[in-house]
């Protein structure tokens, strides 16, 4: 989870094991994203996702969603 100004460009780094976090996770899915225009309002929400609300709001929408693409 972060915030970027080219999501292709972050993909990428990601699914060539640039990424130190994610290096021993791929191949990586991208299963979610949100598109804001202004880069304070982008940035709130990733406040908001990284907090204990935000966290759990984001497991739960994931939960369903991993839950729906398996079947």
């Amino acid at each position: 989870m972060g915030f970027t100004t080219n999501l292709k460009s972050r993909l990428i780094s990601h699914a060539v094991g640039k990424v130190l976090s994610t290096r021993n996770r791929r191949p990586l899915k991208l299963i979610h994203y949100e598109y804001f225009v202004n880069v304070d309002d982008a940035k709130a929400r990733e406040v908001f996702l990284k907090s204990g609300a935000g966290h759990d709001q984001l497991k739960a929408f994931l939960k369903r969603t991993l839950k729906s693409v398996s079947r």
